[in-house]
């Protein structure tokens, strides 16, 4: 649904219902829906069942990071010590809370390896996020003579993260349990 209001409104302001863009950026922009919208979404999602939202989100405010390690690996961008002391106060935080008993906490008791499980499936979400930003940085400035609009950017991204998810439903052959719930609604 969502890709379909964004070809529309992609219409309306752009004037085409395809972006104009080369091959190249159709690759980068397009591994950033499947990276950060097919997988990072999945991780998040399946997270909130696990471990709840309080702990899903702190996670997912890890992805400013892996945005930031991933543009200094694949970008050459500079991390400033002002933005590594950042990073490190922002992982403190998160481990404390992670840690956390779950007596002290409001949220309802899970074993340790579903949490770990949880864990694991918000990290999968935080670094999709921040790694799917990081392409689509790199497909928006990879041909200079092509400057990519930003609604350009995010139609190429939700085109490719929604055909990834539909490819997974339908190789692991959940397409009548997805029917079921989109008619129960």
């Amino acid at each position: 649904m969502a890709v379909g209001f964004l070809g529309i409104t992609h219409i309306i302001f752009i004037g085409s219902l395809l972006p104009t863009a080369s091959s190249g950026q159709w690759f980068w922009i397009g591994l950033s829906g499947i990276v950060g919208l097919g997988i990072g979404d999945f991780g998040l999602f399946a997270a909130f069942v696990i471990i709840g939202p309080r702990r899903s989100v702190l996670i997912m405010s890890l992805s400013p990071i892996f945005a930031a390690l991933g543009a200094y690996f694949m970008l050459g961008e500079i991390l400033s010590p002002l933005i590594i002391t950042g990073i490190a106060i922002t992982l403190i935080g998160v481990i404390v809370v992670i840690l956390e008993k779950d007596e002290n906490s409001d949220e309802k008791p899970i074993s340790k390896k579903l949490k770990t499980w949880g864990v694991f499936l918000a990290f999968i979400g935080a670094m999709g996020q921040g790694f799917g930003l990081v392409l689509a940085k790199k497909g928006m400035w990879l041909d200079p003579s092509i400057m990519m609009n930003p609604l350009s950017v995010t139609f190429v991204r939700m085109i490719m993260g929604a055909l990834f998810i539909w490819t997974c439903v339908v190789v692991m052959r959940r397409l009548p349990e997805v029917r079921k719930a989109l008619e129960s609604k």
